[in-house]
């Protein structure tokens, strides 16, 4: 008779009936057994071999990711293109590193947040960009089951607290209440990772990444050879134009320079010709 009161207790306890201290306990190891149906109940869901069957009608979670490659012939016009765009499709820059600088090959790396909706027209507003796209790729994932099991987890663990609380209430015995309370804070540790986990998902599926390159070139890798001849062509010219500039502004840096060696050359050119002359002149004289 002494081995059947706890089970009699813990029957007791399950049915809605009033327990004692020992009844408490085994309520609780109870409800931590049965996480799962509590999930179900509390999802009205169902499940096949262990696992969650998700509706067909439920929304569908898709993360969309993109790279693209862009070469510029006019990095610094291009650059400020690209952050009008941005700001213009609403987006985020994550993150950025630039290296080089004028006058030598410059090189950009974006990580940037477009809202979901506005995925493919920002694509779009790239490649009609002034930039040339040297390459593009997108993928998609679907995260629907991830995000739904998520959510089952997390209404199971919302249960459990809501009963853990009650149970709490209803313990008289200090070593039963010591057993719930920790019990209680593993629930909530897991229920703060678990709402955590479904915060990040909500932002990829909200905002889509999208990672950028920008090269600043020459000539665009993707041309024909006839544009590729002229761009050449071209870029011989601007840097013949760019060294006469850098010609010309250093002749101006030097011209204060030359002025007072032609004026010291005028000043001194007779005397210099008087000396020069005596060592010059015959020795019969």
């Amino acid at each position: 008779m002494k081995k059947l009161l706890p089970i009699l207790l813990i029957f007791f306890v399950l049915c809605g009936c009033s327990a004692g201290s020992a009844a408490a306990s085994s309520a609780a190891y109870y409800i931590s057994d049965m996480k799962e149906d509590y999930a179900a109940e509390a999802a009205g869901a169902s499940y096949s071999n262990g696992f969650p069957v998700v509706e067909e009608n439920s929304d569908e979670k898709l993360v969309y990711t993109g790279s693209v490659r862009l070469e510029t012939r006019e990095y610094e016009t291009f650059s400020k293109e690209l952050s009008s765009l941005i700001r213009d499709y609403e987006g985020i820059i994550q993150s950025m590193n630039e290296n080089g600088s004028s006058g030598s090959r410059r090189y950009l790396n974006l990580t940037v947040r477009i809202p979901a909706q506005r995925f493919d027209d920002f694509l779009e507003a790239l490649r009609s960009s002034s930039a040339s796209v040297s390459g593009i790729s997108t993928y998609v994932d679907n995260i629907t089951r991830q995000y739904s099991d998520n959510e089952l987890r997390i209404e199971a663990l919302n249960v459990q607290h809501e009963r853990l609380l009650q149970l709490l209430t209803e313990a008289q015995d200090l070593s039963d209440v010591i057993l719930l309370e920790e019990r209680l804070s593993d629930v909530e540790s897991e229920l703060n990772i678990l709402q955590s986990y479904k915060h990040s998902m909500d932002e990829d599926v909200t905002y889509s990444t999208i990672t950028i390159s920008v090269s600043e070139v020459v000539i665009y890798s993707q041309s024909s050879f006839s544009q590729r001849i002229a761009e050449a062509f071209n870029g011989s010219l601007d840097n013949f134009l760019s060294g006469m500039e850098d010609l010309l502004i250093g002749f101006i840096y030097f011209l204060p320079f030359l002025v007072i060696l032609i004026a010291v050359f005028f000043l001194l050119r007779k005397p210099l010709k008087k000396v020069l002359a005596r060592f010059h002149r015959p020795k019969s004289e």
